[in-house]
């Protein structure tokens, strides 16, 4: 029995879940930058008020602000996410593809792109939230000192 549905409709609409995913990215990237611009400030201010620098005053102040920026670096790194396109030059077959079979085969990528950007995000904002838990600490650290 033949499949009857017009799947083009779902396919649209996980391409949109698709951007989400990317528009998550972006506002990952937005907070990480935030991020750093505290440590830089925190770190600037530091400098300039020639704090004494025992080593529990370095545990207390510098470390958890340059752990903080390690891992800030580490969240914006490049990473490769998946897109949900047909590159009809590496692979030619899409081409030969009926419209039904076509449709399938992209929202099969789709929703894998959807799974591994999601991963890839989900990594990202885990990195962003113990980056800015450092920051806090860093900051109460240096409350507690000044």
């Amino acid at each position: 029995m033949p499949n009857n549905h017009d799947l083009q409709p779902l396919l649209d609409t996980q391409q949109n879940q698709l951007n989400l995913v990317f528009s998550d990215s972006n506002g990952i990237d937005a907070k990480v930058l935030a991020v750093i611009g505290a440590n830089v400030a925190a770190l600037l201010f530091v400098d300039d008020a020639k704090v004494p620098v025992g080593l529990w005053h370095f545990s207390l102040i510098y470390l958890p602000f340059i752990l903080s920026l390690l891992l800030d670096i580490l969240s914006v790194w490049p990473r490769k996410y998946l897109g949900a396109s047909a590159d009809i030059t590496s692979a030619p077959e899409y081409m030969k593809l009926t419209q039904e079979a076509l449709v399938l085969r992209l929202l099969a990528d789709t929703i894998d792109a959807i799974k591994h950007n999601s991963q890839i995000n989900k990594n990202r904002l885990r990195q962003c939230n113990a980056s800015l838990l450092l920051t806090a600490l860093g900051f109460l650290g240096l409350l507690f000192i000044i």
